[in-house]
């Protein structure tokens, strides 16, 4: 009964998937691609947590056929930002900032697959090094486009209040030899927002959080949103990386994915729509 119930429930979240991308398919027209690989992104990361609630929490009755769709919506998830900052880089392809997230951006499409292998240090190692150099991608791309220095130092005390008891409460729970890469790991991210906060407003940020639609129809009305996205983004990317840290780390539960994907991969779409 539970296999049965188990392929039922898989069925339905294919069908939502392909739903999904027919709908925006259907309602925003075949030629507005970028609008459709947003939707489509979204759509499939609806469906990669769905399978994370279907996987049983006892690795000997893990589902292989639930494994395997797990990774490949995690996977077209990621390929459809990808091509989300494809088709902005090719709108602009002299653009240095575009061209620096594009390579953050495949590096972290790359940690997901590493990351897709559980219960393996050597392939956490490997995804947690492709996401440290797709933050240093977006380091260079923040300093590349607009670093505001007058605002570096309130930045960084407003961001290492956040960081530095998320370091207190998590590098306790690494052991053996991940301790220097997670270390490493944190400083990384930890610069990425604080190069992200120098360039937002307060203003900015408020604008944005009242009406998103802006960014998906490049109608920006003035530079300071753009840059609002870029910190929020990044802000979210940390969120999320907190929730990965306490599902390898600290307190395994699916509530950690649930959580944290979400919050992952709209910072992505965030980031390549920044371009």
């Amino acid at each position: 009964t539970t296999n049965a119930s188990t392929m039922f429930l898989l069925v339905v979240a294919v069908a939502l998937s392909v739903c999904a991308n027919a709908f925006a398919a259907h309602h925003i027209g075949l030629f507005d691609t970028l609008e459709l690989c947003v939707y489509s992104s979204l759509g499939n990361l609806l469906v990669t947590v769905l399978t994370v609630w279907l996987q049983s929490p006892d690795p000997q009755h893990r589902s292989t056929l639930v494994l395997c769709l797990h990774g490949h919506f995690k996977a077209m998830a990621s390929v459809s930002f990808l091509a989300c900052a494809w088709l902005r880089v090719q709108a602009d392809p002299d653009s240095v900032y575009g061209q620096l997230i594009f390579a953050g951006l495949v590096l972290g499409a790359l940690g997901d697959v590493f990351l897709v292998i559980k219960n393996n240090d050597a392939a956490f190692l490997l995804g947690l090094t492709s996401f440290l150099f797709g933050h240093v991608a977006y380091v260079a791309a923040f300093v590349a486009e607009r670093f505001h220095q007058p605002s570096l130092l309130p930045a960084a005390i407003a961001v290492l209040a956040v960081s530095l008891p998320v370091g207190v409460w998590l590098l306790p729970n690494v052991k053996g030899p991940l301790q220097v890469p997670v270390l490493a790991y944190v400083l990384t991210i930890t610069a990425m927002v604080i190069c992200a906060a120098t360039m937002a407003t307060t203003d900015a940020l408020t604008a944005l959080v009242r009406d998103p639609s802006p960014l998906i129809h490049r109608t920006l009305s003035h530079h300071e949103m753009l840059l609002a996205v870029r910190f929020l983004a990044a802000v979210l990317f940390y969120a999320s990386d907190i929730c990965v840290a306490r599902q390898v780390f600290v307190s395994p539960s699916k509530l950690n994915p649930t959580i944290g994907l979400p919050l992952y991969y709209v910072a992505q779409l965030m980031l390549a729509l920044s371009i």
